[in-house]
Order: C-alpha cells, then sequence, then structure tokens
C-alpha cells in the first residue's frame, strides 16, 4: 500500500488547487472575450498564466514521481 506523508500530500493538493485554479481562470477569460479582442499585453498575460500552470503541473509530476518510486 502506497503511504503519502502528510508534508507531500499538502503540497500535492496545494499543486492540484492552484492548477484547477488557474485554469478556470484561463477558461473563463477565454470563453467570454470575443475573437480578436486580445491586445499583445493580454496575450503575455494569458501566456503567462499558462506557463505557471504547467510549472504546477511538472511540479505535481516530479512530486507523484517521487512518491511512486518509493513505494
Amino acid at each position: 500500500m502506497l503511504h503519502i506523508d502528510g508534508e507531500t500530500l499538502g503540497r500535492l493538493r496545494s499543486l492540484v488547487d492552484a492548477s484547477h485554479e488557474l485554469s478556470c481562470v484561463l477558461t473563463l477569460i477565454a470563453a467570454s472575450t470575443p475573437p480578436g479582442e486580445f491586445t499583445s499585453r493580454d496575450m503575455d498575460a494569458l501566456t503567462d498564466l499558462s506557463y505557471k500552470i504547467l510549472q504546477n503541473l511538472d511540479q505535481l509530476r516530479k512530486a507523484l514521481a517521487r512518491v511512486t518510486a518509493d513505494a
């Protein structure tokens, strides 16, 4: 049986929650903006947000790999 210590579990939950929240924001912005309305500044902000999501998911993937390797 797989055992995850409290600190690791808390970090995993935090990364999942943050990624979910960022994905929701990104989706709402994209869905509520008419085509052609994004400025280059808007696109930069959306790109930064997407990158943060990617970073969170990468950290989550690495943490899960460590946890499963320890099992």
